[in-house]
């Protein structure tokens, strides 16, 4: 299983860079018509996008994908000086002029996995986004330490359960727990599972969130809300991946794990309420992730996300998509859907007002 890719069919490498820049590094160039119907043929859930360049085959590139049978979303480019951009649904025809301006606000940047099943959806272009993509991508590979980082809303849950579900190494789903539950009574249970009759009120076996981990991704949301005690303990597990069940036995667990946070984890050490070994051993990669004011030129992208995501058609006026646009968004995109929502059950009219 892989990430999706952009096929490029074209024998001009400014086009194939003009594509590198806009939509990022995974575009696969192809400079043979024939090649390019194989490879398209042979791994269509690989690809994304198709992206024709007309002078690189000899028939019309509408044509072209009418023989080749497929669903994938297609981007057909005509050497022309008349402007040509017509949206035929998954096909679009575009004049070479119009390519980089599309590229750059209608492309979507997603990534999923190659059986096409994927529930998460990354939207954006900007290059703080983008960053936090390729991060995403070379991080998935690896079984180290991830800590996210961000403000409230950002997407943080959103980005782990892509990272899992792009490591190829683990078939089990990923294991999730907020740290803010974490009282000093569940504690130990939430974390190591205990014996029946364990201690008083233990009527039964109960399995905890690390033995459960085993072999696949532990996400602990909140880790600033972990206690001390709690931080004792697992920091001993993910250094000898062993544990010790309430009342029972010593337990093997071999897990990656990933943490966030919307508070800094280095004030929180100063602050004492997180170990600095703790601190050391669980921020080996750390993925910033943007706030929606470090990424205004996403905004559109997300608002047309959504609106679909809701079976939305009507459209901000210009004047108040601007408004949107410059908006502070201290929830960032959790608060911009709920905008969404609200504008587009209480909007009234053949258009979409902010409420």
């Amino acid at each position: 299983m892989s990430l999706q890719e952009v096929v490029l069919l074209s024998k001009d490498s400014r086009l194939r860079t003009l594509c590198n820049k806009s939509i990022g590094d995974r575009v696969k160039m192809i400079d043979c018509d024939t090649k390019a119907y194989s490879y398209i043929n042979n791994n269509p859930n690989n690809i994304k996008t198709i992206i024709i360049d007309e002078k690189a085959i000899k028939i019309n590139p509408i044509n072209y994908l009418n023989k080749i049978s497929t669903n994938i979303p297609s981007i057909c480019i005509y050497n022309t000086n008349t402007l040509i951009n017509k949206d035929y649904g998954n096909l679009i025809c575009l004049s070479k002029s119009l390519v980089n301006n599309y590229l750059k606000n209608n492309l979507r940047i997603s990534l999923s996995k190659s059986n096409n099943k994927s529930k998460y959806n990354l939207i954006g272009n900007s290059k703080s986004f983008k960053r936090t993509i390729n991060e995403i991508q070379e991080l998935s590979k690896t079984k180290y330490p991830i800590h996210l980082s961000g403000e409230t809303g950002t997407g943080k849950t959103l980005i782990a359960n892509i990272i899992h579900e792009n490591r190829d190494f683990y078939t089990k789903e990923l294991q999730y727990l907020n740290c803010s539950d974490l009282n000093s009574t569940l504690m130990e249970t939430l974390l190591f599972g205990n014996t029946k009759g364990a201690y008083t009120g233990a009527n039964e076996e109960k399995i905890g969130i690390i033995e459960k981990s085993n072999n696949t991704d532990l996400f602990l949301d909140e880790i600033g809300n972990l206690p001390l005690a709690a931080q004792e303990r697992l920091l001993t597990v993910l250094d000898s991946k062993q544990f010790r069940v309430v009342g029972g036995n010593i337990k093997k667990s071999n897990f990656s794990l990933i943490t966030a946070s919307n508070e800094d984890l280095n004030i929180l050490v100063k602050e004492n309420r997180m170990r600095l070994d703790f601190y050391y051993r669980i921020e080996t990669f750390e993925i910033k992730v943007p706030s929606l004011r470090e990424r205004k030129e996403d905004i559109p992208l997300l608002i047309n996300f959504y609106l679909k995501e809701f079976n939305e058609k009507r459209k901000f006026k210009e004047i108040d998509l601007e408004k949107l646009i410059n908006r502070k968004w201290e929830g960032n995109i959790r608060e911009l859907i709920k905008v969404l929502q609200r504008s587009s059950v209480l909007s009234k009219k053949d258009y979409l007002e902010i409420k």
